[in-house]
């Protein structure tokens, strides 16, 4: 009876290949480096290029944002109280 896995094997047994060095997939770590690099170059483009224009990053974070204001002025209330 044949299954699912059952193509190019002898007997049931496992796949063997002809070449002792068995690494079937180098090729595609090598293409998969290729597209990290290149993602990684876009992404700083993305991020840098608005700079560049003097437009706001949509991205970036600073340190006057409102979580970080409304901290400081009711700390600064309740020193005031005292």
């Amino acid at each position: 009876m044949k299954g699912w896995f059952d193509a190019f094997r002898s007997d049931g047994g496992p796949t063997l290949y002809a070449y002792s060095n068995r690494t079937p997939v180098t090729g595609d770590v090598q293409m998969v480096a290729v597209c990290v690099v290149f993602f990684a170059i876009f992404l700083a483009f993305l991020l840098i290029f608005p700079g560049v224009r003097k437009e706001s990053n949509p991205f970036s974070t600073h340190y006057n944002d409102t979580p970080h204001r409304t901290f400081y002025l009711s700390r600064k209330q309740v020193a005031t109280k005292r």
